[in-house]
């Protein structure tokens, strides 16, 4: 099941420039995993195993910025928008790639339906 990334219409040219076009800017439950893509700059996949929990209404900062986002000791942010923010918590910290591999403890995602994605995550991981 694919959820789509929320992405600003005003950023969408900016967005576009790092291949975060609407064909690769989702998230998607797949059988026993969660596959993530965010152009050419952030793909990932996470077994379910390793996630913790969901948080449907966390928010990233507007200060934290737009795009691919890091605080650079376990916080990523794959967000095309400061709305309908997902927040996915790890059980424990792994590495993955941005620009370079990094610490990921929680990954804040915008997506277009944030509800709906928490309902059905929770229920693929009870």
């Amino acid at each position: 099941m694919r959820f789509e990334i929320l992405r600003s219409p005003i950023l969408l040219p900016l967005l576009a420039a790092f291949g975060g076009v609407k064909s690769k800017s989702y998230l998607e439950l797949r059988e026993g995993e969660l596959y993530c893509k965010f152009g050419f700059l952030f793909e990932e996949v996470i077994p379910y195993d390793d996630i913790e929990r969901v948080e449907s209404e966390a928010s990233w900062p507007w200060y934290g910025g737009v795009g691919w986002r890091t605080d650079l000791v376990g916080r990523i942010a794959i967000v095309g928008s400061l709305d309908n923010i997902v927040c996915i918590h790890l059980r424990e910290g792994r590495k993955a790639r941005l620009f370079f591999k990094l610490k990921l403890r929680e990954l804040y995602v915008s997506l277009e339906e944030p509800e709906k994605f928490c309902s059905v995550l929770r229920e693929r991981l009870s």
